[in-house]
């Protein structure tokens, strides 16, 4: 099973929130898009566009629904994805599980 990444630098205990601009949240953008039916740019800007689709993915993952992501909202995510390898030499993707939606 893979983990959300939250920075460039492989933090997994920061905190995304409305505001912030950085690769973590262009993972988590990519994220909502792919396991949640969003349609959000890839831009790693937090604004009110991915504050609303995170409020959805939460509630869709029984997660307080605040708009932040954090520890806790990163573990429910996690529990809906897998990492999976085509081949060896191929890169990771994300494979979203279902999520009972």
């Amino acid at each position: 099973m893979g983990q959300l990444p939250a920075t460039s630098g492989g933090n997994s205990a920061c905190l995304l929130y409305q505001g912030l601009s950085n690769s973590g949240v262009k993972a988590l953008q990519f994220t909502l898009n792919m396991c949640f039916g969003e349609n959000l740019a890839l831009d790693g800007i937090f604004g009110p566009l991915t504050k609303s689709a995170l409020i959805r993915a939460q509630k869709a993952v029984g997660t307080a629904a605040d708009g932040v992501y954090g520890p806790n909202t990163r573990d429910r995510l996690n529990a809906k994805l897998k990492w999976v390898v085509t081949r060896d030499w191929l890169p990771r993707w994300w494979m979203c599980t279902s999520i009972g939606m």
